[in-house]
């Protein structure tokens, strides 16, 4: 599993083949947490997050894009994002077509990060339906 460790040696730069893998909409099986990694600038991405909650404060607050780092040596992506109190960072690694993720949080600026026990699995997002006009029987 990555651990936050892992992340100390990350860059916010991309290689070109990463970018084109990675760039697109993310979700777990539920849907109820969604990851939009767009490109920004040369080589990198950002991240957005989009959580099913009833809290609009914190539904703002995932919202907020971040940037995605890459520890080549390790093969292990992550971002720091709101949490519903502390800062959370996912590391994640590529598992063929999906996103292995390990969530941990900390309680203050500067602190560790520690292991939440959170462990999810993120899939590309189902194509959204074409709409079709209705039939015209003429």
């Amino acid at each position: 599993a990555p651990s936050a460790e892992s992340l100390d040696r990350a860059t916010p730069t991309l290689p070109s083949p990463l970018l084109a893998a990675l760039a697109g909409c993310w979700a777990t099986d539920t849907s109820d947490e969604r990851w939009q990694l767009d490109r920004s600038g040369a080589s990198g991405l950002t991240v957005t997050r989009h959580v099913d909650t009833d809290e609009p404060d914190y539904a703002r607050r995932v919202k907020i894009p971040t940037p995605l780092l890459y520890n080549a040596a390790q093969g292990t992506f992550g971002f720091t994002a709101a949490g519903h109190i502390h800062e959370l960072l996912f590391v994640f690694m590529r598992v063929d077509d999906t996103l292995a993720v390990d969530s941990y949080s900390r309680r203050e600026p500067r602190a560790p990060f520690h292991a939440t026990g959170s462990r999810f699995t993120l899939h590309r997002c189902a194509p959204h339906p074409i709409a079709r006009p209705p039939h015209d029987p003429e």
